[in-house]
């Protein structure tokens, strides 16, 4: 069930292989503890109109993981920290001069009213 949602304004998404991207951060997540690959679905959305505030940097990154609930604090933790370090790669420079500013946020899914649907015969279930 996680989710990887990358967010990204289009200049910085210039230049970056974001399939190989995707799939580094899913390898990486998939490594991590309770985390089932199979479930992993990973996309990105590259933004033509943003904003950022007043001395913030030009252009950004951001990463959401959305994890079902139940998983420990330090869990969720390890695995921002994990991912952190593989987002950095390809943005580093621009991190560094100030031209990108890049977030990562872990969000829990309420278990009780996720539903999936799948199946030989499809239906919507809770996980």
């Amino acid at each position: 069930m996680p989710h990887l949602r990358l967010d990204l304004s289009s200049g910085v998404a210039e230049g970056v292989d974001l399939a190989a991207l995707l799939s580094d951060l899913s390898e990486t997540l998939g490594a991590c503890e309770t985390v089932a690959p199979a479930s992993i679905k990973a996309y990105a959305n590259v933004r033509t109109v943003w904003v950022t505030g007043t001395g913030a940097p030009p252009e950004f990154v951001h990463l959401e993981i959305a994890l079902l609930d139940g998983r420990p604090q330090a869990l969720r933790a390890e695995i921002a920290d994990r991912l952190a370090e593989r987002l950095i790669l390809p943005f580093r420079a621009g991190v560094m001069e100030g031209r990108v500013g890049l977030t990562l946020e872990v969000r829990t899914m309420d278990r009780e009213i996720y539903r999936k649907c799948g199946g030989p015969t499809p239906h919507w279930h809770a996980p």
